[in-house]
Protein backbone atom coordinates (compact mmCIF):
# COMPACT_ATOMS: atom_id res chain seq x y z
CA UNK A 1 0.00 0.00 0.00
CA UNK A 2 1.11 3.49 -0.90
CA UNK A 3 -0.12 7.25 0.69
CA UNK A 4 0.77 9.88 -0.80
CA UNK A 5 -0.41 13.81 -0.25
CA UNK A 6 -1.07 16.10 -3.34
CA UNK A 7 -0.89 19.55 -3.07
CA UNK A 8 -2.99 22.06 -5.18
CA UNK A 9 -4.22 25.72 -5.14
CA UNK A 10 -7.23 26.19 -3.17
CA UNK A 11 -9.50 26.92 -6.58
CA UNK A 12 -12.25 25.52 -7.97
CA UNK A 13 -10.27 24.41 -11.27
CA UNK A 14 -6.78 23.28 -9.25
CA UNK A 15 -9.47 21.17 -7.05
CA UNK A 16 -11.46 19.50 -9.59
CA UNK A 17 -8.14 18.43 -11.33
CA UNK A 18 -6.91 17.08 -8.02
CA UNK A 19 -10.27 14.97 -7.40
CA UNK A 20 -9.97 13.68 -10.79
CA UNK A 21 -6.73 12.51 -10.61
CA UNK A 22 -6.66 11.61 -6.69
CA UNK A 23 -9.49 9.28 -8.50
CA UNK A 24 -7.77 8.09 -11.23
CA UNK A 25 -4.74 7.16 -9.32
CA UNK A 26 -6.91 5.32 -6.64
CA UNK A 27 -8.25 3.05 -9.37
CA UNK A 28 -4.63 1.51 -8.76
CA UNK A 29 -4.53 -1.43 -6.02
CA UNK A 30 -3.53 0.03 -2.63
CA UNK A 31 -2.78 3.26 -3.76
CA UNK A 32 -4.35 6.40 -1.34
CA UNK A 33 -4.25 10.23 -2.29
CA UNK A 34 -4.64 12.91 0.32
CA UNK A 35 -5.81 16.90 -1.30
CA UNK A 36 -4.12 19.44 0.30
CA UNK A 37 -6.12 22.15 -0.54
CA UNK A 38 -3.63 24.85 -0.02
CA UNK A 39 -3.86 29.10 -0.99
CA UNK A 40 -1.40 29.73 -3.65
CA UNK A 41 1.32 31.36 -1.77
CA UNK A 42 1.62 28.28 0.76
CA UNK A 43 1.78 25.96 -2.08
CA UNK A 44 4.66 27.97 -3.56
CA UNK A 45 6.20 28.34 -0.19
CA UNK A 46 5.73 24.47 0.01
CA UNK A 47 6.95 23.20 -3.57
CA UNK A 48 10.02 25.62 -2.88
CA UNK A 49 11.24 24.13 0.31
CA UNK A 50 10.29 20.47 -1.26
CA UNK A 51 7.51 19.81 1.58
CA UNK A 52 4.99 17.67 -0.92
CA UNK A 53 4.83 13.99 -2.21
CA UNK A 54 3.05 15.28 -5.32
CA UNK A 55 2.32 19.16 -6.47
CA UNK A 56 -0.63 20.03 -9.18
CA UNK A 57 0.99 23.35 -10.37
CA UNK A 58 1.14 25.16 -13.79
CA UNK A 59 3.58 27.02 -15.92
CA UNK A 60 2.87 29.76 -18.81
CA UNK A 61 5.78 30.86 -21.39
CA UNK A 62 7.07 33.67 -20.51
CA UNK A 63 7.78 34.19 -24.38
CA UNK A 64 7.61 31.67 -27.57
CA UNK A 65 9.81 29.11 -26.83
CA UNK A 66 10.27 25.55 -26.03
CA UNK A 67 13.19 26.90 -23.47
CA UNK A 68 10.49 28.67 -22.06
CA UNK A 69 9.38 25.35 -20.37
CA UNK A 70 12.61 23.23 -20.93
CA UNK A 71 14.72 25.53 -18.81
CA UNK A 72 12.75 24.85 -15.75
CA UNK A 73 14.41 21.53 -15.00
CA UNK A 74 17.46 21.95 -15.41
CA UNK A 75 19.65 20.56 -12.28
CA UNK A 76 19.55 23.01 -9.69
CA UNK A 77 16.96 25.30 -11.34
CA UNK A 78 14.93 27.54 -9.40
CA UNK A 79 11.13 25.59 -10.76
CA UNK A 80 12.79 22.57 -10.42
CA UNK A 81 11.08 21.85 -7.15
CA UNK A 82 10.84 18.13 -7.53
CA UNK A 83 14.77 18.04 -8.01
CA UNK A 84 15.07 16.36 -10.77
CA UNK A 85 18.39 16.03 -12.16
CA UNK A 86 19.63 14.37 -15.57
CA UNK A 87 23.33 15.43 -17.00
CA UNK A 88 22.21 14.73 -20.51
CA UNK A 89 19.43 16.68 -20.56
CA UNK A 90 21.55 19.71 -18.83
CA UNK A 91 23.98 19.51 -21.32
CA UNK A 92 21.40 19.60 -24.38
CA UNK A 93 19.74 22.73 -22.70
CA UNK A 94 22.96 24.56 -22.67
CA UNK A 95 24.04 23.65 -26.11
CA UNK A 96 20.95 24.75 -27.00
CA UNK A 97 21.46 28.42 -25.36
CA UNK A 98 25.23 28.74 -26.27
CA UNK A 99 26.88 26.41 -29.00
CA UNK A 100 24.14 25.35 -30.70
CA UNK A 101 22.27 28.96 -30.26
CA UNK A 102 22.75 30.38 -33.88
CA UNK A 103 22.08 27.20 -35.77
CA UNK A 104 18.04 26.70 -35.70
CA UNK A 105 18.24 23.03 -36.35
CA UNK A 106 20.78 22.02 -34.06
CA UNK A 107 19.18 24.34 -31.17
CA UNK A 108 15.93 22.71 -32.03
CA UNK A 109 17.41 19.33 -32.18
CA UNK A 110 18.92 19.74 -28.43
CA UNK A 111 15.58 21.11 -27.07
CA UNK A 112 13.67 17.88 -29.23
CA UNK A 113 15.68 16.03 -27.26
CA UNK A 114 16.20 17.52 -24.11
CA UNK A 115 12.12 16.96 -24.05
CA UNK A 116 12.02 13.30 -24.85
CA UNK A 117 14.67 12.50 -21.84
CA UNK A 118 12.41 14.87 -19.77
CA UNK A 119 9.36 12.76 -21.04
CA UNK A 120 11.35 9.46 -20.77
CA UNK A 121 12.43 9.54 -17.22
CA UNK A 122 9.35 11.76 -15.93
CA UNK A 123 10.91 14.67 -14.61
CA UNK A 124 7.67 16.40 -14.47
CA UNK A 125 3.98 14.93 -15.66
CA UNK A 126 2.41 17.54 -17.89
CA UNK A 127 -1.29 17.31 -17.61
CA UNK A 128 -2.70 19.77 -19.86
CA UNK A 129 -1.90 22.56 -22.11
CA UNK A 130 -4.47 25.51 -22.18
CA UNK A 131 -5.56 26.64 -25.67
CA UNK A 132 -8.05 29.70 -26.37
CA UNK A 133 -9.75 29.96 -29.53
CA UNK A 134 -10.85 33.26 -31.35
CA UNK A 135 -12.60 34.58 -34.52
CA UNK A 136 -9.90 36.63 -36.58
CA UNK A 137 -11.10 38.57 -39.16
CA UNK A 138 -9.87 37.40 -42.91
CA UNK A 139 -9.10 40.85 -43.64
CA UNK A 140 -6.38 40.92 -40.96
CA UNK A 141 -2.61 40.29 -42.86
CA UNK A 142 0.36 39.51 -41.08
CA UNK A 143 -0.39 39.06 -37.63
CA UNK A 144 1.27 36.13 -35.88
CA UNK A 145 0.06 33.68 -33.13
CA UNK A 146 2.23 31.84 -30.63
CA UNK A 147 1.56 28.28 -29.15
CA UNK A 148 2.13 30.01 -26.10
CA UNK A 149 -0.51 32.54 -26.67
CA UNK A 150 0.86 35.33 -27.36
CA UNK A 151 0.24 37.89 -30.64
CA UNK A 152 1.96 39.89 -32.24
CA UNK A 153 0.67 42.57 -34.86
CA UNK A 154 3.91 44.52 -35.34
CA UNK A 155 3.68 45.20 -39.10
CA UNK A 156 0.02 43.77 -39.44
CA UNK A 157 -2.49 45.45 -41.78
CA UNK A 158 -6.35 45.28 -41.98
CA UNK A 159 -6.70 44.45 -45.68
CA UNK A 160 -10.39 45.32 -46.78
Amino acid sequence: SLSVSMNCDDTDASKNTSEYLQNALQKLDGFKVTINALPFKTRLARSASKDFDMVITGWSADFPDAISFLDLFTTGGSYNDGSWSNAEYDKLIQASKTTDATNADKRYDDLKKAEQILMKDQGVSPLYQRVSAHLVNPALKGATYSPAGMYNYVGATLKR
